[in-house]
């Protein structure tokens, strides 16, 4: 690999004289020669009317008698830059003229950013290149005036005593409090940004961002503040911030960062082009499919509540709507990606306010219009139809036959005929359907989420849930209602299916996702 790093250019050190000379140029030559005014420079570059600087005797002098207020910038500049060489030959005063520069900066500026950018280029350089940017007796002296500093620029203050004590943690903690990158709170600062405590700043930021979302549980500003950090990282700083999120942050935890699970679907997501998902453990997969799960609930949950706002639905199918909710939820870790289908009525109605990228218009094709959403479950692919007649949910191995998953997930137009004519086995959502669904889906190894005891949407006495057993089996009373209520459904679904597959072919349909 190519070193691209550099090292600090090395200059010389001009003798005093030769810098009183620099001023020479401004001046008009004996053999009539304007000076600089021929290089026309633009009136909005300040021009320096002072062309005689001091010594640097002098300049100490003043700054001794308290009349270092009225310098010039250049004499500054030049005070700076000799300082470090006066000091030794004036150690009893080097301290003393120091504090006083120092109070000066407090009122002034402009010097004040001077003296912040090259101490915090002293504070991060090696022992043997401190003084190429501060005099010592500057940087001894600025704890003695810290507090004072403090009260016209503390912002600046605090960085700089995390740059001073080098801990970067502080520094990532600061950023954090600032909601600003550490380089961007530096730049906010006026101070430089290429210090190697910014880059190990950058390193502590998961771990800071993980006490936060512990202690004041993540809002949107903050998501957004690690979203940029993210940005500025290396590729590696990067991988093992994301591992650190993953592998620090309960799934719960997790799954209420909505812009941070929205950043992991598009970078590290299992079904995102060019993603990163292979570089992550296995452990930081699990975790990262489990945080989705419920990113990918929340979309289904969003279309039922527009649906029960947006449109005039009858009580039934309102009722209908709010149980597969309170139902599904308790799937949402299991959830690895959705497809929302709409038909061109509720795109109109919708389709502006979901938030979900993944959403299709239904062709018609002469069925009865329903939304429908479609489940990745690994192994599995879930179709729940809303509405209409039917209103069912299929269930479509794909393990055996990936293509199935492929047309469903991929296919531009997907229509309800072109669904149902997959076959699957289907499922009812009539009386009693909580309890008969739950157990299809533990005989195909779909569990409800880790830690679900309670069933929501059903009353009590038939709402416990045993990891084990499932929910409670209805009583027989129950079940011959059920069956009376069942045939009518039954033979609406075989009609249904029956008109889907005159129409289209499963085996045409899927040639051309078959790998």
């Amino acid at each position: 690999m190519v070193d691209f790093s550099f090292g600090v250019l090395q200059f010389p050190r001009h003798p005093e004289i030769a810098i009183r000379h620099l001023t020479g140029l401004l001046k008009p030559t004996s053999s009539g020669d304007e000076g600089l005014k021929h290089l026309n420079i633009p009136p909005q570059i300040p021009q320096q009317k002072q062309t005689n600087i001091r010594k640097i005797d002098e300049l100490i002098d003043d700054i001794l008698n308290y009349q270092g207020a009225g310098f010039s910038e250049i004499e500054w500049i030049y005070c700076l830059y000799c300082k470090e060489d006066w000091d030794r030959n004036h150690q009893e005063l080097a301290i003393v003229s120091a504090s006083y520069i120092w109070k000066v900066a407090i009122e002034n500026d402009w010097l004040r950013n001077c003296l912040f950018w090259r101490l915090a280029l002293y504070f991060d350089r090696p022992e043997f290149e401190k003084i190429k940017y501060l005099p010592r007796s500057l940087a001894n002296t600025f704890t003695d005036c810290q507090s004072e500093l403090e009260k016209v620029a503390p912002l600046s203050i605090q960085i700089l005593d995390c740059l001073r004590t080098y801990r970067s943690e502080d520094l990532t903690k600061l950023s954090l409090d600032n909601v600003q990158t550490p380089r961007n709170l530096l730049a906010s600062c006026y101070l430089p940004l290429h210090l190697s405590i910014v880059r190990e700043a950058l390193n502590a930021v998961g771990e800071t961002f993980v006490k936060f979302v512990q202690s004041e549980n993540g809002d949107r500003p903050q998501q957004e503040w690690l979203l940029d950090c993210l940005t500025e990282m290396s590729h590696n700083q990067q991988l093992n911030t994301v591992t650190t999120l993953l592998s620090q942050l309960s799934s719960r935890q997790g799954q209420q960062l909505e812009t941070i699970l929205n950043w992991l679907q598009n970078n590290y997501g299992p079904y995102t082009p060019s993603s990163r998902w292979n570089e992550l453990s296995d452990n930081g997969q699990s975790a990262l499919m489990t945080w989705l799960g419920a990113l990918n609930y929340n979309y289904f949950r969003e279309l039922v509540d527009l649906l029960l706002e947006k449109l005039n639905l009858p009580e039934w199918e309102r009722k209908q709507l709010k149980k597969r909710k309170k139902f599904w939820s308790h799937y949402s870790d299991r959830f690895k990606r959705i497809r929302i289908l709409l038909p061109p009525s509720s795109v109109e109605t919708l389709g502006k306010v979901l938030s979900h990228q993944n959403i299709s218009v239904i062709p018609e094709d002469g069925s009865k219009e329903t939304e429908v959403c479609i489940f990745d479950f690994g192994d599995w692919a879930i179709a729940e139809f809303f509405r209409g007649e039917g209103s069912e949910t299929r269930i479509f191995k794909t393990r055996s036959k990936p293509e199935i998953k492929r047309f469903l997930f991929e296919s531009p137009h997907v229509s309800l005929k072109q669904i149902r004519c997959l076959g699957g086995e289907v499922l009812d959502r009539k009386f009693l359907w909580q309890y008969y669904s739950e157990q299809t889906l533990r005989s195909l190894n779909l569990y409800m989420n880790e830690g679900t005891r309670l069933v929501k949407g059903l009353p009590p006495g038939e709402n416990q849930y045993n990891p084990e057993r499932g929910l409670p089996e209805p009583n027989l009373k129950k079940q011959q209602e059920r069956k009376y209520k069942l045939k009518q459904w039954h033979d609406e679904v075989k009609t249904i299916e029956r008109e889907a597959k005159a129409t289209f072919k499963a085996e045409e349909l899927l040639q051309n996702y078959k790998k």
